[in-house]
């Protein structure tokens, strides 16, 4: 097959240029020709006189001023014509003209030539299609992130040393107790205290306190002033009731029952309460008549304080104690429980012998009795 003639022009050209740009440098003289020229016809020069002498444009012409004159010019020469060469040779040469391939004879040996023919020439190849290059996809930037700031170190604390903390008491709670009633009614000689029982199986006892002040702590032993009633102390869960014989007459005192358990703990309490007094209620003379040999009967005036302070009336007497009492142990002829009764018939009076009587009205409570009113004593001797 035939080489294709463009790439064949093109190397031709090739090779035609890079020769001239050879040829034109080999031309060029070297610094060191053009230097060593110089050096031969300035030394050709003859020395110039001490004095100066003028001279004229016709003396250029002569050998000793005309010498240098010539050098100067041969050597511009040189030098335009290695620039002149090197010029050409960097200019670009025409392509030769593509050659018209010979024709083709066909034909048989020894005979006529049938046709001629020019040559096919190498079809020329169809370019193939640059693709166009897709752009490549810029990355979207990943956000720098910002930078954390660095924190300015701050200087070390100086050890201080912990104070050590007061203790604080543990507070005591409140103890939960059951909440008592209690009731105080003031009458002649004492005044009676009584409250509901406690069912609480850790129970001991009952106590009452007194004070001349409305605030009575439920805390046993008293505080704030409290005293503790010992005649009121009683450890049967069901006695539920008690005087108060001590309270002076005409003065106003407070109250509060508590129940307590074995160690003295609180566990039951009423609200404070309070109440007077008064002395005991005098009833008069006692009057006796004798009925018979046996009996004798003894009369008085009734009771007409409150219903609330009477329990009952007892005749008591003595034969040795001239002032018979009940609450004191002596014995009694007669318990009456109707305060509107005025008379009494005791029978069994020995004749002869001396009584000393008294009819006391009494209030009684489960942890004793007390008078709140009585008569005079009479000393009876029986007929």
């Amino acid at each position: 097959m035939w080489r294709d003639d463009r790439e064949l022009s093109h190397e031709l050209a090739s090779t035609g240029t890079s020769a001239r740009q050879q040829m034109a440098a080999d031309s060029m003289p070297s610094a060191a020709f053009a230097a060593d020229l110089r050096r031969r016809l300035v030394s050709q020069i003859p020395p110039v006189a001490d004095a100066p002498r003028r001279w004229s444009f016709a003396d250029a012409f002569r050998g000793r001023r005309l010498a240098p004159i010539l050098a100067g010019a041969l050597l511009s020469v040189a030098v335009g014509a290695a620039a002149g060469a090197a010029l050409i040779a960097t200019r670009p040469q025409p392509s030769e003209p593509a050659k018209t391939p010979a024709p083709i004879v066909v034909g048989v040996p020894g005979g006529e030539v049938l046709a001629t023919a020019s040559p096919t020439p190498s079809p020329t190849p169809t370019p193939t299609a640059t693709p166009t290059p897709t752009p490549t996809a810029t990355p979207t930037p990943s956000p720098t992130p910002t930078p954390t700031a660095t924190p300015t170190p701050s200087p070390k604390p100086t050890p201080v040393p912990t104070p050590v903390p007061t203790p604080v008491p543990t507070p005591v709670p409140t103890p939960t107790f059951t909440v008592m009633s209690l009731g105080a009614t003031g009458c002649g000689g004492g005044v009676v205290l009584e409250w509901s029982a406690v069912g609480d199986p850790a129970f001991k006892k009952y106590v009452t306190l007194r004070s001349a002040s409305a605030s009575i702590p439920a805390a046993y032993p008293p505080q704030g002033g409290a005293v503790e009633l010992t005649a009121t102390r009683t450890g049967d869960r069901n006695a539920t009731s008690a005087p108060d014989t001590s309270a002076t007459p005409g003065t106003t005192f407070f109250y509060r029952t508590l129940a307590l358990n074995s160690s003295g703990g609180v566990i039951g309490a009423s609200a404070v309460q309070a109440a007077s007094t008064t002395a005991v209620q005098p009833l008069g003379s006692l009057g006796a008549v004798a009925v018979d040999a046996t009996k004798t009967k003894f009369t008085w005036a009734t009771y007409a304080g409150s219903a609330a302070c009477f329990t009952y009336y007892k005749l008591v007497y003595s034969e040795t104690n001239p002032t018979p009492s009940y609450p004191n142990g002596d014995p009694y002829w007669a318990a009456i429980s109707d305060k509107g009764v005025s008379s009494y018939v005791v029978d069994g009076i020995v004749s002869g012998t001396t009584y000393y009587v008294r009819l006391q009205a009494v209030r009684a409570t489960a942890l004793g009795p007390f008078v709140i009113a009585e008569t005079d004593v009479l000393a009876y001797t029986a007929p």
